[in-house]
């Protein structure tokens, strides 16, 4: 097996194991995410105090 850590990293400090897995985001996984942002607690707390200011759309 190579070592395949990028230039100045420690030996210490990186390895294969502990490296950040590469990400393949799709449409999807990308509205998944903003939806479960968009969709929880603070998001519907902000929503309901626009209504109590009375700034109904």
């Amino acid at each position: 097996m190579t070592d395949q850590r990028p230039a100045g990293y420690s030996p210490r400090l990186h390895n294969h194991d502990l490296g950040p897995v590469p990400q393949k985001w799709t449409w999807y996984n990308i509205l998944a995410f903003w939806m479960s942002d968009v969709h929880s607690v603070g998001g519907y707390v902000f929503a309901a105090s626009l209504f109590a200011l009375g700034l109904a759309s």
